[in-house]
């Protein structure tokens, strides 16, 4: 309390902020107090260390609505929306690992799942100055919902008589891929 006292912050001269409310993001601060002293006391000075700790984020990833996994149809569109629960700053939304939206919260996007197969689906907040990482991630399994389109033509296009052979063409198309296919009359005619 003798001559001038000034007040450090990791060695920035916060003398101002003296006796006042401040707010300070996550981190390691050095307070130092140094006192000049006058002629008759010697100068001083006291150091303090403070820690801020980040606090926890918290990221919902919605997948349709649900935050949960799912079942499409391979071709369907399917709206993701990541929503920052605790948090500030841009969250992330990835589709096997390929970023779909980069911005606030909440987003949302509408999806279209061309391929078949499972799709990884992840919103991240990625750390700040005072928030944590989070992240969620869901499954949407994109399935071929329709079976296999299959064209059978009879090239004579006559009438046949039992035991007679029967030159059969067909075509089948499918887009999950197959491997075996085979005809059938059955016991009837």
């Amino acid at each position: 309390s003798y001559g001038s006292v000034v007040l450090y912050r990791n060695v920035t001269d916060v003398s101002s902020e003296n006796n006042q409310n401040v707010t300070l993001g996550g981190g390691y601060y050095n307070y130092t107090a140094v006192s000049s002293g006058d002629a008759n006391h010697s100068a001083a000075s006291v150091g303090y260390f403070l820690t801020v700790n980040k606090a926890s984020s918290l990221i919902y990833l919605y997948v349709n609505g649900s935050r949960s996994n799912m079942t499409i149809s391979k071709n369907a569109a399917v709206y993701l929306n990541g929503s920052l629960q605790i948090g500030a700053g841009d969250i992330y939304v990835y589709n096997n690992g390929t970023l779909i939206y980069r911005g606030i919260s909440p987003s949302s996007n509408l999806t279209n799942f061309s391929s078949l197969g499972l799709h990884n689906l992840t919103a991240i907040y990625v750390q700040t100055q005072n928030y944590s990482t989070s992240s969620e991630t869901w499954w949407a399994n994109a399935v071929d919902s329709s079976g296999p389109n299959i064209n059978i033509f009879d090239p004579d296009a006559i009438s046949y008589y039992s035991n007679q052979s029967i030159a059969l063409n067909y075509t089948i198309a499918d887009e999950s891929g197959i491997n075996q296919c085979w005809y059938n009359v059955g016991t009837g005619n």
